[in-house]
């Protein structure tokens, strides 16, 4: 992945989405074929460029030291989807 592809941004922001996925490739094909979006990095995290945004997608993971007491899965059925956003700023 180049700088080009997934830059900080030099001014402004740039808006990044979150989705824990339960099957990547499909997921992937989706953004990419259906939605649009181009792969930056096909996985660990699979990154997509869709329109002025970036889109992250991972199928899960542990805790890590600055959330221990966070679990990211992808919801099960009848689970209520859950995602996050991250915001990129070129000052904070």
């Amino acid at each position: 992945m180049s700088v080009q592809e997934f830059p900080a941004p030099s001014e402004g922001m740039l808006l990044t989405h979150f989705l824990t996925v339960s099957h990547l490739g499909r997921s992937r094909a989706f953004y990419r074929d259906v939605v649009g979006g181009r792969v930056v990095l096909e996985e660990n995290p699979c990154t997509l460029r869709v329109a002025n945004s970036r889109l992250i997608m991972k199928s899960g993971g542990g805790p890590t030291p600055d959330k221990p007491e966070t679990t990211l899965r992808p919801p099960d059925e009848g689970d209520p989807v859950f995602c996050f956003r991250n915001i990129r700023v070129a000052d904070i």
